[in-house]
This record gives C-alpha cells, sequence and structure tokens, in this order.
C-alpha cells in the first residue's frame, strides 16, 4: 500500500477506483470520501504549475521507455522496456503546497513510484510515494508538502513492461 517510511505529508493518496483486488478493496472503500475531497480541492485550485500538456519535444530524460508519443491533448504513450521504466519532467516548484492529479492506463496491475528531490540533495526514499494502480485506467490525488524548493520530479509510471499512457498529470499549488 502506501510506504510507511514515506516523511512527507501524504493525506490524498489512497485509491479511487473500485476495481481493485480484494487486498486493496478496504482501502479503496475508506478512501472515497477523502479522494473526493481531494478531486474538490483540485478543481477550486486554479494555478496549474506543471503539466504533461506543456512538456514539448525533446521530450524528457528516460530510462527503459521507448516511442515516447504525446497526443493532441497532452497524453504522453510510451512502451516499458523492462523493471525500471521512469521519466524526469522538467518541474521546478517552489516551497508550497501541491495537489497532484495523475490519470495513468496501466498493461498490468504494478506501483506507481512518484519521486521529487528538494534542493538540498538526491531523489531518496523519503522523498517517494509509493502508490498501488490495477490493470487499466486509474485516476488518484497526491498532496506533496516539503519545506524546501522542489528542484525536479521523476515518476516510475509501474514495475512491469508494457503499454503505458499518462493521461494526465498536473500539480496545482492548494
Amino acid at each position: 500500500m502506501i510506504n510507511k517510511y514515506l516523511s512527507i505529508t501524504l493525506l490524498f493518496s489512497l485509491m479511487l477506483s473500485t476495481g481493485c483486488d480484494n487486498e486493496d478493496r478496504s482501502a479503496a472503500i475508506n478512501s472515497r470520501t477523502v479522494q473526493t475531497q481531494a478531486k474538490a480541492a483540485f478543481e477550486k485550485c486554479t494555478q496549474t504549475v506543471f503539466s504533461i500538456s506543456d512538456i514539448s519535444k525533446p521530450f524528457p530524460s528516460v530510462n527503459q521507455i521507448e516511442g515516447l508519443s504525446q497526443s493532441v491533448d497532452g497524453a504522453l504513450s510510451f512502451q516499458s522496456t523492462g523493471k525500471d521504466p521512469h521519466m524526469h519532467l522538467p518541474a521546478t516548484l517552489g516551497k508550497s503546497l501541491y495537489l497532484v492529479k495523475i490519470a495513468v492506463m496501466a498493461p498490468t496491475k504494478t506501483t506507481f513510484e512518484f519521486f521529487y528531490k528538494n534542493e538540498k540533495g538526491n531523489y531518496n526514499g523519503d522523498q517517494l510515494i509509493l502508490y498501488p494502480i490495477k490493470k487499466g485506467e486509474n485516476t488518484f490525488f497526491l498532496k506533496v508538502e516539503d519545506e524546501n524548493a522542489i528542484s525536479a520530479i521523476r515518476i516510475d509510471p509501474g514495475k512491469t513492461s508494457g503499454q503505458y499512457t499518462l493521461n494526465e498529470f498536473s500539480i496545482r499549488t492548494l
């Protein structure tokens, strides 16, 4: 489920979908209210500070990702070729509280990883949010807060090979 060693505030990172395993079902049911509140808060936030639709070629630095393409609406589609696909996103954020909306189509049940690094260091487990996703469409919200400015973001869309589509990845100031 959620990384027990997570040192950042993470209130809204619970499963939104109802198509999860029995193992995840109680968390999904218990999180429905939290996710509904997160969605409402996200929609009220009017300042989008980063969106994948803002990315232009050349695409971000990637690992174990091939065939990266962007649709007219900004969605990124790609083929993962291994167990550690990831991409670095060109987002630099100041000191603030952020809500992140992620909509991803996954080829199988796996784990989505959201890393960030602040001005004090590199990517590490203290700045990592793990999120279980199911095969198919997944939409969820994360709340990210750090006392330092966020200098970079890395996402690992899953731990399996296959076709992924990142339909939305938007960060708004809360």
